[in-house]
């Protein structure tokens, strides 16, 4: 694959490595909009695909903005946490001379 059509695919891995999360996420954000429990809100079948797109964009970008703090999703480190059976770090360690924690 060239590199142009791997950066494409980008968002599609930020969102995959916090699968568990946005998974969960998506399901509470499209039940709340599509059933008339939550806020009352009942949209019509013809936008499914358009809210689920805009769902999609929107955790493609938190979880851009998720990964360049910490390591794991938060039910991804909760699991994994678990799963070790003692508390794991989730905080990103920053670069040197990076004070906002942001390269890497």
């Amino acid at each position: 694959m060239s590199f142009r059509s791997q950066a494409g695919l980008r968002p599609f891995s930020l969102v995959g490595r916090m699968a568990l999360t946005n998974y969960l996420l998506q399901i509470a954000v499209l039940d709340v909009l599509f059933s008339r429990h939550g806020l009352g809100l009942a949209m019509r079948p013809a936008y499914a695909l358009p809210s689920a797109i805009v769902v999609f964009a929107c955790m493609a970008v938190t979880s851009g903005w998720w990964f360049a703090r910490y390591r794991w999703g938060p039910l991804e480190w909760l699991l994994r946490t678990g799963m070790y059976g003692k508390l794991q770090p989730i905080r990103r360690t920053p670069a040197k001379g990076d004070i906002m924690g942001l390269v890497g």
